[in-house]
C-alpha cells in the first residue's frame, strides 16, 4: 500500500516540498494567505457592523424626526420641540460617532 503525500511530507516530485527550504517557503506562505484571509473576514465583519449600525442609526433618527413632525402638526409647545429636536441631534452625533470608529477600522 503507498503511503500518501501531502505538503511538506514528500521526499520530492511534483507537489511536494524537496528540501527543507522549500518547505519553509511554503509554510511561510500559507501563513501569510491566512494573515490575509483573517484580515479579510475582521474587516468583513467591520462593514457588517458598520452596516447595522448606520441603519439603526438613521432608524431612530427617522423616528425621532417623525415625532417632531407630529409636534409641529399638532401645535405642541416649542419647549417639547426643542426637546425633540436636541434628541435627534443625540443620535446623529452618536451614529456618526460610530460610523467613523467603524471606518477607521475598517482601514487598519
Amino acid at each position: 500500500m503507498a503511503k500518501e503525500e501531502g505538503p511538506g511530507t514528500s521526499t520530492g516530485g511534483a507537489g511536494g516540498c524537496g528540501s527543507g527550504c522549500e518547505c519553509a517557503a511554503e509554510l511561510e506562505q500559507a501563513r501569510q494567505q491566512y494573515a490575509a484571509l483573517k484580515m479579510l473576514k475582521d474587516k468583513n465583519s467591520a462593514a457588517w457592523d458598520t452596516h447595522d449600525a448606520l441603519a439603526q442609526g438613521l432608524g431612530a433618527i427617522l423616528w425621532q424626526l417623525n415625532a417632531i413632525e407630529l409636534h409641529i402638526n399638532d401645535h405642541r409647545d416649542a419647549a417639547d420641540l426643542l426637546l425633540e429636536v436636541k434628541r435627534a441631534q443625540d443620535l446623529a452625533r452618536e451614529l456618526l460617532r460610530e460610523a467613523q470608529d467603524s471606518v477607521r477600522r475598517l482601514r487598519m
